[in-house]
């Protein structure tokens, strides 16, 4: 309560954007806690749970928690055990640790519901860190304030680029390296140089891979909401670049093959300084997501977009407007605008259908796309106080005859039905 906290229901184009401030309760009736010298050792309690435990937690609440540089050493940590179904931890609480909140490490159908990790370094909840756990259900539960351990401190260090092999240098509210284990209605508020929610196949293994390709799991991604994630001016992370912070929802590649589509439904996101959502694979669907205040409002290659609406500026201006106020961090080549595409090398294009662009400069950035795929196709599209409809980035001189094309189906984008990097003339410098 020292701060002051934006407390309405925005609208954008008739839809909900709810962007009343968060409530965490940090007390509870059990306590668990490191010694009071931890704070200067960072050397804290954590509890770990082996194979053949039955585990049942509710009304904990663990402060100075999880040992600085120490992998397994977490608050509260699953660690390769199974199946775990009938095992949970739920309304309870986790705050000022020094590694970590949750994680569910080599286990199966867990439930971690209705807790609240706050102010803790490295990611909060870890749902999957090596890659074939499926099944561990994250519902109603709320990050608040992720940090970054410096790179000296990582546990899991990777000599090249200096960066993590768990993405420590990119710590987030939600992360794992596969989207099998159920996120509903999760909120993560503000990750410095981290993510809200991430999904992260980057390191994941050949033998890791193939276990879910093969599997039957569904994905279940809904109603979750990630706001105030950012990636400071002065951030360094030579792996991939700056890009690949201050998101809401970042998922990078993971299964190209045919299937059944990765659906992420339902999401909200807002105050994000790159991009609200960035989403890669041609079966991932973004669909029924709103989307404010972020430098793009979607960082995409190939993915399917639907029902989507999007604003540049909300009427929540605590922390300034962006543009004005508040700094964009456009880092990595990233183009503002509503929707930005990226290259994509897998021959594959998004399709973009009923998505509303609010106040953008541009409200597709098309990325140089030289020697790539397939047509875009554009549907049901809605532009309000949009300067540009499309900035496409490409050099002229460098056109092939296979660069993919963006096709307007109905006249609702641009009124014209192909649209090529000739015919744009954009005033984006």
């Amino acid at each position: 309560l020292d701060h002051d906290h934006f407390g309405k229901i925005d609208t954008v184009d008739g839809k909900r954007l709810d962007m009343r401030a968060e409530v965490g309760l940090l007390s509870r009736n059990i306590d668990i806690q490191g010694a009071e010298d931890s704070m200067k050792s960072e050397f804290g309690a954590h509890m770990m749970f082996m194979q053949g435990s039955s585990v049942k937690i509710s009304g904990v609440e663990i402060r100075r928690g999880g040992q600085i540089g120490k992998g397994a050493r977490y608050p509260i940590h699953w660690h390769k055990g199974g199946d775990h179904e009938g095992d949970y931890v739920k309304d309870s609480s986790i705050y000022d640790s020094f590694q970590r909140g949750i994680v569910t490490h080599g286990v199966n159908n867990v439930q971690v519901d209705s807790n609240v990790v706050y102010n803790v370094f490295n990611h909060a909840y870890t749902f999957s860190e090596d890659g074939d756990e499926v099944g561990n259900s994250f519902t109603n539960n709320l990050s608040v304030l992720v940090k970054n351990r410096d790179r000296s401190d990582f546990s899991f260090p990777v000599s090249m680029h200096f960066t993590s092999g768990q993405a420590e240098h990119r710590a987030s509210g939600f992360w794992g390296r596969n989207y099998y284990n159920p996120l509903i209605g999760n909120h993560s508020a503000g990750a410095v140089e981290g993510n809200g929610f991430f999904i992260d196949a980057a390191l994941l293994t050949h033998e890791n891979k193939q276990k879910i390709i093969k599997s039957n799991e569904k994905n279940i991604f809904r109603d979750n909401l990630a706001h105030s994630n950012m990636m400071t001016e002065n951030a360094t992370n030579p792996h991939y670049g700056p890009l690949t912070r201050g998101h809401g929802l970042l998922i990078n590649s993971f299964d190209k093959k045919s299937g059944s589509e990765i659906l992420f439904e339902d999401f909200t996101t807002y105050k994000n300084n790159v991009s609200g959502v960035w989403i890669e694979d041609d079966r991932h669907v973004l669909r029924d997501a709103v989307i404010a205040d972020s430098a793009s409002g979607i960082v995409t290659m190939r993915s399917s977009i639907e029902n989507v609406v999007m604003t540049r500026s909300s009427t929540n201006k605590l922390g300034g407007v962006l543009g004005k106020d508040r700094k964009i961090i456009d880092g990595g080549g990233a183009i503002p605008g509503g929707i930005h595409v990226k290259r994509s090398p897998y021959g594959v294009n998004p399709n973009i259908k009923n998505v509303t662009f609010q106040g953008f400069d541009n409200a597709i950035a098309i990325h140089k796309q030289t020697g790539f795929g397939e047509d875009s196709t554009v549907t049901g599209s809605k532009l309000i106080d949009i300067d540009n409809p499309v900035y496409w980035d490409v050099d002229e001189r460098k056109l092939v005859k296979n660069t993919g094309l963006l096709i307007d189906l109905d006249g609702s984008f641009t009124g014209t039905g192909v649209i090529t990097p000739i015919s744009v003339k954009s005033s984006f410098n």
